[in-house]
């Protein structure tokens, strides 16, 4: 055996504990996360036992004073609104309620403070719906804030809200709950669910194209499928230049018209989109004229954080006199 210098000894020696003294540092943030994670777990069944006994000061007790709802159309609820929507709740669904929350993954700010959860949520509850109490099973994805508030775990924010799926008697229906039930109506399909470029020629209103004007229906989704192809490519003018010069882009809150603001527009997502989706439900051609209707899903950085906005557009397609169709108007709300 090699005989060690006793410097040697000491430096391998000391490296030796370093190596240690990492490992049993990341075993201990591991556990320190953990543990963070079952108390918040634990919080989940405790609200679940809180809208059993609708209670509503019991079920406020679990959010802090600032708590807000994101919803995935840029909407906001703050906390005077989540009392009315969790009132509204209360008295149109009958207990108990078969609330479950599972963390998917979360992270621990290292102060042991705030708390970030990616969490799958399913409820089950009875409401009544078209004069009949009826089976209402409720599957979501979210993320969720919560802050050490006294001792406390507390929710802060909910947002990223996606992949929601409801259900009625079993049958899958539209995940918007105002919606208007029709038991008699086909199992809902997602528009969200298919392909890229597909026709859902089921929505509610769809027409099915001429068969004159397929070859412009089949340009007009070319056109979605190269906005989306540069959209992911980070190339945002070339997603503006699918638009007239005097083009309208409008929602409920703002709207924005011409060139250079409709230039800034798709430019203020620069570095920021991650993912879109076009989905068509219908394209109507009338003369030089083409409406296009269907739901965008797109995907992007707000504030650091992935967020998914998911609208219903009506966009109307005019064909110039050069023969090139480009989009006057874009109108969207959220869906």
């Amino acid at each position: 055996m090699m005989q060690i210098k006793p410097r040697l000894h000491v430096c391998i020696l000391a490296l030796a504990m370093l190596f240690i003294n990492d490992v049993l540092s990341q075993g201990s943030g591991n556990n320190r996360v953990d543990s963070i994670k079952a108390v918040i777990q634990n919080r989940y069944a405790e609200l679940a036992k809180a809208f059993n006994t609708r209670n509503l000061d019991t079920i406020l007790a679990f959010r802090t004073k600032d708590f807000r709802i994101y919803g995935p159309a840029g909407d906001m609820q703050d906390y005077p609104m989540s009392i009315d929507n969790t009132r509204y709740f209360l008295t149109n669904n009958v207990p108990p309620y078969h609330i479950k929350n599972t963390i998917l993954r979360i992270k621990v700010s290292p102060n042991n403070l705030i708390a970030i959860a990616d969490v799958q949520q399913e409820s089950l509850r009875k409401r009544e719906l078209a004069g009949k109490l009826r089976d209402v099973r409720v599957l979501a994805e979210q993320t969720e804030t919560w802050v050490l508030h006294d001792g406390k775990w507390l929710v802060q924010a909910v947002e990223n809200i996606h992949n929601r799926k409801r259900y009625v008697d079993g049958k899958r229906v539209s995940d918007d709950p105002n919606a208007p039930y029709d038991p008699n109506a086909p199992e809902y399909v997602d528009p969200t669910e298919l392909p890229q470029g597909v026709v859902n020629n089921n929505a509610k209103g769809a027409k099915k194209p001429d068969t004159k004007d397929s070859a412009t229906v089949r340009f007009l989704l070319l056109q979605f499928d190269k906005m989306v192809e540069a959209f992911v490519k980070d190339d945002m003018l070339a997603v503006a230049k699918f638009y007239a010069d005097d083009a309208i882009v409008a929602s409920g809150r703002f709207e924005v018209k011409g060139r250079r603001d409709i230039d800034n527009y798709w430019m203020s997502l620069k570095g920021k989109g991650k993912d879109w989706k076009l989905i068509t439900n219908s394209i109507e051609i009338i003369g030089d004229v083409a409406l296009h209707d269907g739901i965008s899903v797109l995907t992007h950085l707000s504030s650091g954080k992935e967020q998914v906005s998911k609208t219903r557009f009506l966009v109307v397609w005019q064909k110039g006199k050069d023969g090139i169709w480009k989009i006057s108007k874009d109108y969207y709300a959220g869906y």
